[in-house]
């Protein structure tokens, strides 16, 4: 494997994704959406356009044939940022029978929960099931670090800290595992590298980790109540995946507060 696709390359963890493939000589072809502010998408393409092995392209339409031998679709960004699947995923699957394709998912998928969009994503994954020769469905918990959205708590609150404000939002992300972001990338990618097919479910295995960071952001652990009464269920054929190495969360949540800032000085200027 050399070459890979990301449809979606710079939202959240499509793009750290693509930065990292970058960084381990990979061939990056990325499928840009309009989903960001214009200041932000050109600091992103300045972090990944200078790069000889980075294409960005336009999305795809219906019936254009993708070759790359690896593609990466991160619904959890479309589903964590209140996107709706808009988007003729089927009919690239359909024009790409010998690629490997890659699904990052809310962990939610794995709940009887009925938040808003769920059903449209379960019934999309249950459509993909036979139209294509390698998937990987990769279930994630809440993902956090630089670029996060504001959809997430825990950048809310970080940019409820610098603009001095007090924004609440409802909590969509998973309140009973966290993983920073930089931790992430190497197990997926190496378990993507593998094209293994097959269901795995990523965790930290930090107890309460999630609690843990809202702790350090002094923020109301009550939160995640909101799915005290929701069920698991991780049948026999999900494979878990447990980090081997995790960043001190006190440093991982200081660097995204630190890109916060940065992105903060870089609008003011703008």
């Amino acid at each position: 494997m050399d070459k890979v696709c990301i449809l979606g390359v710079y939202q959240f963890i499509g793009f750290h994704l693509c930065k990292r493939f970058l960084e381990n000589g990979f061939s990056v072809e990325g499928f840009h959406f309009d989903t960001e502010g214009d200041l932000l998408l050109e600091e992103k393409r300045l972090e990944v356009g200078r790069n000889a092995n980075f294409n960005e392209k336009s999305f795809p339409v219906v019936g254009e044939n993708i070759e790359t031998e690896v593609t990466i679709i991160p619904i959890y960004d479309w589903f964590m940022t209140y996107k709706e699947l808009k988007r003729p995923f089927s009919g690239i699957i359909q024009n790409a029978p010998k690629t490997n394709f890659v699904f990052l998912l809310p962990i939610q998928l794995l709940t009887d929960s009925q938040d808003e969009g769920m059903d449209e994503i379960r019934n999309f994954i249950a459509q993909t099931k036979n139209m294509a020769q390698t998937i990987q469905y990769f279930y994630l918990p809440t993902i956090f670090g630089p670029w996060q959205p504001s959809s997430f708590l825990f950048q809310n609150e970080l940019l409820n800290q610098f603009h001095q404000t007090n924004e609440s939002l409802e909590i969509r992300e998973w309140p009973f595992d966290a993983i920073y972001i930089d931790d992430l990338l190497t197990p997926l990618i190496e378990r993507i590298e593998s094209a293994e097919p097959g269901s795995f479910l990523l965790e930290s295995g930090i107890p309460k980790s999630w609690e843990l960071c809202t702790e350090i952001l002094q923020l109301d652990k009550s939160l995640g109540k909101v799915f005290e009464d929701v069920k698991f269920k991780v049948d026999d054929g999900i494979s878990k995946i447990t980090l081997k190495e995790v960043t001190p969360y006190q440093e991982a949540l200081m660097t995204q507060k630190e890109h916060v800032s940065f992105m903060n000085k870089m609008m003011d200027l703008s």
